[in-house]
């Protein structure tokens, strides 16, 4: 029978020497050029793959012209703010008080309306006839959402004022060089205020509704509306992060035209292999091309499996504590098409003598080819199986990296981040608890909005070119980008329901369950199982470096966060009120049939390990359902026995918005970026065998379109450039984090993660 392929073993471990020199070449760095500048060669010596796109005399033209473009925008934003700068910290203009602004803010949405919005900046602006501002009043709104502005009336009245504005801001914070701490406003609302009006001792605004944060009724997981991220979000991108997407999605996205304009004319002109070498070297294909067979053999499975873009979790085998499993769970009962595979993968894995995990048996569960129905039959395949084994291996790597991409990414990286930024944008603002957890939950409401198009569900149909709007041409050029990017995303449609097993109904229904199993109260990071576990080490080093920077921050602003507790008091009731049920709390376990109660309690079983997940701690019902996120505080005046509570929830936010989600993102290049390796799918084919078949087997591999589309958003997933922890791009980040991270460097460089890759927040 023949054996797998297994490298060479030498002393000098050749698989790690491989993997060394192909991670150096093949690391994503980062650059501050235009998007068609290269990192060693000038811009009309590049290529892009091998297609030489950027030789194209237009392609040229087009690189100068946007840079052009980003010159003149900045020149103009630039002079437009030393003419008439809006200077949050001038003070409030001199004359008699003698007149006030009063009114109420409060929520329009329908599940909270009428709720007041407490502690939201409001400052009554006045402009002059050359364009100054002044500000006539500030203050900030009571628990109820009131204000009350005190103003001169004379002065808001005088002969040289042109209009009057009252507006509403969210509040952020910056730093500054020496580390003092700073308030960082950004506007939410406007409202003109007639001068006309302003006749007596009071002007009252009334009521005003503000779509604010507004959590989105009609998901069954807490996300926030958004109809178009560029007209009416909660936030808006920042402008660097805005030109990064730019810089990054235009090289890829002309590769990927250029191949779907292939397919459509001459399909016969293009391959795999072709799409795959139009796009930059990843790491698998880099060491295949070294060392052929490498990346294919057992070593490398368990190395990844540890280390890689999935980190699985390893359990023990109670009857061999040599032998650990773990589980890839597929299509299981989500709603699934009939074209793609998704088995259940479960592997035995042995740790061996030089810490590497070496899989020994697996199973997997499920069809496997399109003239089977049977969702539970059951075929063991071990490391004895030749051809069958590397087989099966890939089988592994593709439902690995869909569930990876589904379960640790999408929801346990994105979606658990937003749920925590919908409820502290909505009540934080005068704690200090915004200041330490805004740079890390920002943009990504924005980001998981477009995810929805782009990868998990139907995309939105394009919005008509908007002809020229109030702001001029530098808006309007910024529309027509947006635009062009949301036509290609409705035309290509969304990814994961067009090139997987799961449908956007069953990627609702795997999020929301996903979500059932992930709490901050009691999460840990994994344990290291050998030196060559280096994900775990790399994890523990930043948790526990996170453990010493909330105790010195909860420590300096300690007076601060008393005074303002009842800030974090609605903070909780929003988290807990809408967060998702625990999972399977709300199913009927007894009526469902044997096999599938047994699937769910094994899923709930196996999650309790993945995620930290305890089942005996005190839990909230609402409305009927027992909620997964422990409560922080239950009371709306500081405790001090919730202090502890408030500290944890803080640092798992910050854990999962930076470290976990930059290393699935920063790995799934890694991963995913050779399609032949892995996929997200593998479709059945017609073939006798179904995905049991050789790498050649091209009927049960994504089909051309697929593969250019699948090229694309692993390179755009992986290829950020902006919002970086060491970076601070912002200011925002405080400098005692980034001073602990750097006196960390060597000890999580050395387990694989560049601490200047480190996110600051849950970016693409």
């Amino acid at each position: 029978m023949n054996k797998p392929y297994q490298p060479p073993r030498e002393e000098r471990d050749p698989i790690e020497e491989v993997f060394k020199e192909c991670e150096e070449c093949t690391r994503i760095v980062y650059n501050d050029q235009g998007f068609f500048a290269p990192k060693l060669r000038n811009l009309n010596y590049l290529s892009i793959g091998r297609s030489r796109m950027a030789s194209n005399p237009f392609t040229i033209a087009l690189e100068l012209l946007y840079r052009f473009y980003i010159f003149i925008r900045n020149v103009v934003t630039s002079i437009w703010q030393t003419v008439a700068p809006k200077n949050m910290d001038a003070p409030v203009a001199e004359g008699i008080v003698d007149s006030h602004l009063i009114g109420q803010l409060v929520f329009a949405g329908k599940e909270d309306e009428n709720s007041p919005i407490h502690h939201m900046k409001v400052v009554f602006w006045a402009r002059t006839w050359l364009f100054q501002w002044v500000k006539l009043a500030e203050g900030v709104t009571d628990r109820d959402g009131t204000f009350k502005l005190a103003f001169s009336l004379r002065r808001a009245r005088g002969w040289f004022i042109f209009s009057r504005r009252f507006e509403t801001y969210q509040t952020n914070y910056r730093y500054s060089e020496n580390g003092v701490k700073r308030y960082h406003y950004d506007l939410f609302h406007t409202q003109s205020v007639p001068g006309s009006d302003l006749v007596g001792m009071t002007y009252n605004l009334r009521t005003i509704r503000l779509f604010f944060w507004e959590y989105d009724t009609t998901t069954t997981v807490p996300r926030v509306v958004i109809k178009n991220h560029d007209k009416d979000a909660p936030q808006y991108y920042a402008q660097g992060r805005t030109d990064a997407i730019n810089q990054q999605v235009i090289p890829v996205e002309l590769t990927k035209l250029k191949h779907i304009e292939q397919i459509a004319t001459d399909p016969s002109s293009l391959t795999i292999q072709k799409i795959q070498d139009d796009y930059p070297t990843n790491l698998t294909a880099c060491m295949e091309k070294k060392s052929p067979g490498i990346t294919r053999g057992d070593e490398w499975f368990g190395l990844r499996m540890m280390n890689g873009m999935n980190a699985a979790t390893f359990v023990q085998d109670p009857k061999n504590p040599s032998h650990y499993w773990t589980k890839l769970y597929g299509a299981c009962n989500y709603d699934i098409n009939d074209e793609y595979a998704f088995p259940t993968v479960e592997i035995k894995f042995e740790l061996d003598d030089r810490g590497i995990m070496m899989p020994k048996d697996m199973y997997l569960t499920g069809p496997l080819t399109a003239y089977e129905s049977d969702p539970w039959k059951r075929e063991k395949v071990t490391w004895e199986d030749g051809e069958k084994w590397l087989q099966a291996k890939r089988v592994a790597r593709v439902t690995g990296a869909l569930s990876a991409e589904l379960d640790d990414h999408f929801t346990s990286t994105h979606l658990v981040t937003e749920q925590y930024a919908i409820a502290g944008y909505r009540n934080l603002r005068l704690s200090p608890i915004a200041a330490l957890l805004f740079p890390h939950l920002k943009e990504v409401v924005l980001v998981n909005h477009s995810a929805n198009s782009i990868l998990v569900g139907p995309a939105d149909p394009p919005a008509p070119l908007s002809p020229i709007r109030d702001g001029g041409i530098i808006l309007w050029i910024e529309d027509q980008i947006a635009a062009f990017f949301n036509k290609i995303a409705f035309e290509t449609g969304s990814y994961i329901p067009l090139a997987t097993a799961i449908t956007h109904e069953g990627i609702n229904q795997r999020t929301r369950d996903l979500l059932g199993v992930q709490d901050w109260k009691g999460w840990q990071p994994m344990e290291p199982l050998s030196s060559r576990h280096k994900f775990p080490r790399a994890q523990r080093t930043f948790w526990n470096m996170l453990g010493e920077y909330l105790d010195a921050f909860f420590e300096e602003n300690l007076e601060q966060i008393k005074e303002h507790w009842y800030e974090v008091y609605c903070f909780s009731q929003d988290l807990v009120k809408h967060s998702v049920p625990v999972y399977l709390s709300d199913t009927d376990l007894a009526s469902l049939p044997q096999k599938d109660r047994e699937l769910a309690e094994q899923r709930l079983q196996w999650y309790q390990h993945r995620y930290s997940l305890s089942l005996n701690i005190d839990r909230d019902t609402v409305d009927g359902e027992l909620k997964v996120l422990s409560p922080i505080t239950h009371s709306k005046e500081f405790n001090p026995e919730d202090l502890d509570n408030l500290k944890e929830a803080c640092r798992h936010i910050i854990m999962i918005a930076t470290f976990m989600h930059s290393f699935v993102n920063e790995h799934q290049y890694d991963d995913i970026g050779e399609v032949l390796y892995s996929s997200l799918g593998l479709r059945f084919g017609d073939g006798p065998d179904g995905i049991m078949a050789p790498e050649s087997d091209t009927r049960i591999s994504p089909d051309l379109t697929r593969s250019t589309q699948m090229m694309w958003f692993s390179n755009l997933l992986s290829r950020t450039e902006y919002g970086f922890i060491e970076r601070n791009e912002e200011g925002d980040i405080n400098p005692l984090l980034i001073k602990m991270l750097n006196e960390r460097k060597e000890e999580i460089e050395k387990n694989g993660m560049l601490i200047a890759n480190i996110e600051s927040r849950t970016n693409i």
